[in-house]
């Protein structure tokens, strides 16, 4: 865990709650924020399923991210304090201006990657 230290109390409440309470969409479902203005709506049917733009909140901060625009999504993403959420703020220890289609596709190679190292031994 790279001496990161886990929010166990946020932790132990997604994982006690029903999926569809805890999964987020980063980009979100309804993109009527300005903010999202960026990605088309073709893309955005392509992109928002994708495990690259989903990530797990507690219930009430799923609902406080809501449809917001990514800069106030951030802002709740901060609050959790969960170890999965630091590369969706910051890219490179710079604070992420945008989520788009290259970070979403970023996310999601880093997660296949990152399942491929973890579960390397149930390969054969």
């Amino acid at each position: 865990m790279n001496g990161s230290q886990l929010n166990q109390i946020l932790w132990n409440e997604i994982w006690e709650s029903n999926p569809n309470n805890t999964i987020e969409h980063i980009l979100p479902q309804d993109k009527s924020d300005p903010g999202w203005s960026h990605i088309v709506e073709t893309k955005h049917k392509e992109l928002l399923h994708s495990i690259g733009n989903l990530c797990l909140l507690s219930p009430p901060l799923n609902s406080e991210a809501s449809n917001k625009c990514f800069e106030d999504k951030k802002e709740v993403y901060k609050k959790a304090n969960l170890m999965h959420l630091k590369e969706i703020v910051s890219d490179t220890d710079v604070d992420r201006e945008m989520w788009d289609e290259e970070a979403i596709k970023n996310r999601r190679e880093h997660l296949i990657q990152f399942a491929i190292d973890q579960w390397q031994d149930l390969q054969q």
